[in-house]
């Protein structure tokens, strides 16, 4: 963890030099709390996800998945990460170090084996198929007329599946469990949360 002398707010991701608020250089602070997140051997497994700290949709994914769903704060304040962190103090911290173990990156491999299922928490649901040359194919979940379907664009951020489809743009995040979950934002705006699943070949 790092905090800025200046304005005092903390940060959880090690790589940051500078504080976003003021631009003055962090300082290595000690956490009480730092061992949650090696408190096993899997912990330093490389499969493990470092959250970038740009993709603040996974803030928003926390706080959906952790508290009120649509009704939590980080849903549509993922800056706010910071200052409940500072706020609720370490049960804040271990709640979210507790849910960051539940989660791993995505591998290339595994996005281009197969098909998958999405559903939104506002009812829509599409399968798509994950091309290698970056694009897309997306139908709704129960039509099988491939004139019926529409394209879009994949990458992978730093082990996190972002899809770009027409206005929409999802970042879903990998689950230990297969049952992944993302954040979609229709333009500058909060859209849905979707459940992901892999359904093979």
């Amino acid at each position: 963890m790092k905090s800025c002398p200046q304005c005092k707010q903390t940060y959880l991701d090690d790589g940051l030099r500078f504080c976003l608020s003021d631009g003055v250089p962090l300082h290595e602070v000690y956490d009480p709390d730092a061992t949650l997140i090696v408190d096993d051997s899997d912990a330093t497994n490389a499969s493990r996800i470092r959250f970038p700290l740009e993709l603040f949709r996974v803030h928003c994914l926390f706080g959906y998945e952790t508290g009120a769903r649509r009704e939590s704060e980080l849903w549509n304040d993922p800056m706010a990460f910071h200052r409940l962190a500072r706020e609720r103090g370490s049960e804040f911290l271990k709640t979210y170090n507790s849910w960051r173990r539940g989660k791993r990156k995505f591998t290339r491999d595994e996005l281009l084996d197969g098909s998958w299922v999405k559903v939104a928490d506002h009812g829509h649901q599409h399968r798509l198929q994950l091309h290698d040359d970056g694009t897309l194919t997306e139908w709704s979940l129960f039509s099988f007329d491939d004139n019926d379907s529409w394209g879009g664009e994949w990458k992978l951020i730093d082990g996190v599946l972002r899809l770009n489809i027409q206005i929409y743009e999802l970042d879903v995040v990998a689950d230990i469990n297969g049952f992944h979950s993302g954040v979609e934002d229709e333009h500058d705006n909060r859209n849905a949360y979707f459940s992901v699943i892999h359904v093979g070949a």
